[in-house]
């Protein structure tokens, strides 16, 4: 926000918040200070909305219009009242600007990777999926056989339990990629979430592992090309891609 030497009024509309309005408002009491209200209603105040453009409203509109934003209800505009007004502003919560939410097959910086999706974790935490930029990282076997108590959802804690007798397990948590250090197999719910939103960020030769077991002696994999999710046996050697995880 900036006010120009003619004394308009500049704000982007896209990023609003309480301190921006208690400006605006505080150029209207100055007017209103030097002019009769009769001048006052009907005086333009610039205010330019950052996605359509430029606009003219009157104080009495924009201070409406503030008041409806923050529920304050019919303002009476009266200088005293203009000033009541801005302390009522002034006590309300500070809400920032929500944080706008990445794009499927974005390639997030400093995350490591690419945005797949989003999915409920074990704990009931909601995480954002991200996927070693596109690359696959070789392949690998599974694990040998036997009864496992691994998630269907928690590829990070299925990988901390595998890690030393599971090479697809190691060869994903040994990636590394802008500074993180925390990448997985994922699960095999996790791994859906790919198939479902940036398939095409996959290959359509073979299989990928995921870290979910199925029985004693079979774990589950997924096929890119036509989207199939089925399970083999732990000796064979598929694909791998490393996943990690952040909290939204």
């Amino acid at each position: 926000m900036r006010i120009a030497k003619d004394h308009t009024v500049e704000i982007s509309l896209i990023n609003r918040d309480v301190s921006s309005f208690r400006l605006i408002l505080g150029l209207a009491i100055s007017r209103l200070q030097n002019c009769p209200m009769q001048q006052m209603i009907g005086t333009p105040l610039n205010v330019q909305d950052g996605i359509k453009g430029r606009d003219l409203i009157d104080v009495k509109d924009m201070l409406t219009k503030l008041a409806d934003e923050f529920d304050l209800g019919e303002p009476n505009l009266e200088p005293a009242a203009v000033k009541q007004l801005i302390e009522q502003l002034e006590r309300q919560p500070h809400q920032p600007a929500s944080p706008s939410r990445p794009k499927i097959g974005e390639y997030l910086a400093g995350q490591g990777g690419i945005y797949a999706g989003n999915i409920q974790g074990d704990d009931g935490v909601l995480y954002g999926l991200i996927i070693a930029k596109p690359q696959d990282v070789g392949a690998a076997r599974w694990a040998p056989d036997g009864e496992r108590d691994l998630s269907e959802w928690d590829g990070l804690t299925n990988t901390s339990r595998l890690r030393n007798e599971c090479p697809a397990a190691k060869l994903a948590s040994d990636y590394e990629a802008d500074g993180n250090i925390d990448f997985y197999l994922p699960s095999r719910r996790e791994m859906m979430v790919a198939l479902a939103n940036v398939p095409h960020l996959f290959s359509k030769e073979g299989w990928y592992w995921t870290s979910t077991p199925r029985s004693e002696s079979y774990a589950w994999a997924v096929d890119f090309e036509d989207g199939l999710v089925d399970f083999f046996y732990r000796s064979s050697e598929f694909r791998v891609r490393p996943f990690r995880r952040f909290p939204l």
